[in-house]
């Protein structure tokens, strides 16, 4: 209700705690000393028929999502959309490096059979780590880390919502929106909230197959041919 920058003055401030949790956890990890490189090697293998297996929801989550984010890049000044690509790729490229070096502690520190068998396995390889038997149960910090992500990823799409439907119905006013959204959210989302199992279930198996193909690619890229076939037909 504050707006877009109220909300991007906190993303920053909690932003920057975060980014300082991410680069403590590695630390605190490797001093402790229950990372193993055994359960990390050979570094370099591949499994072709995993990775394959694997490739359409780990395409769909973060194009998707980059979809919400187009939603809100029309309301930036005309001096910030020039960095957007850049800086949104700087982003992108930091948060992969980030994502892939904790999916390899974790594994070091679990073992990769049982990495997989836990839901939420960054908050176990943190309970394992004890620096000089004396911090320990840091595990916090990751839970931390969940609670803040989860609140701006809410938030951001949260944002998506309200901009599409006020471009769609301009008379209504944007706090009824933002009220009337989150209420919609909380109607739809109680029934897949009795436990982890069934939101995990619905948010990878359902929701990509559903939503995010249909809305991420299939839509997309019935626009673009419509808009190329318009232009086309204006040149002539």
């Amino acid at each position: 209700m504050k707006g877009l920058e109220a909300f991007i003055r906190s993303a920053v401030i909690w932003g920057t705690l975060t980014l300082l949790f991410l680069l403590i956890i590695p630390l605190i990890i490797i001093v402790s000393g229950s990372f193993n490189w055994e359960y990390v090697e050979p570094i370099f293998s591949l499994n072709v028929n995993k990775m394959a297996g694997s490739i359409p929801t780990m395409i769909a989550f973060p194009y998707s999502e980059v979809i919400a984010f187009l939603m809100i890049f029309p309301l930036l000044n005309r001096n910030d959309r020039s960095g957007v690509i850049k800086k949104g790729s700087i982003i992108i490229l930091s948060a992969t490096v980030l994502m892939s070096l904790f999916s390899f502690l974790i594994i070091g520190v679990l073992h990769p059979l049982l990495a997989q068998n836990y839901t939420f396995p960054l908050i176990t390889a943190i309970e394992r780590a004890t620096v000089f038997d004396f911090i320990e149960r840091l595990d916090i910090l990751a839970v931390i880390l969940f609670i803040i992500g989860g609140y701006f990823k809410i938030a951001v799409f949260t944002f998506a919502s309200i901009n599409l439907a006020r471009e769609s119905m301009t008379r209504l006013n944007q706090k009824f929106l933002a009220l009337s959204i989150l209420v919609l959210t909380f109607l739809f989302t109680y029934p897949f909230s009795k436990d982890i199992a069934q939101h995990l279930h619905v948010g990878l198996e359902i929701v990509p197959a559903l939503i995010h193909l249909p809305f991420g690619f299939l839509l997309p890229l019935l626009v673009f041919i419509i808009t190329i076939l318009k232009r086309k037909k204006i040149k002539h």
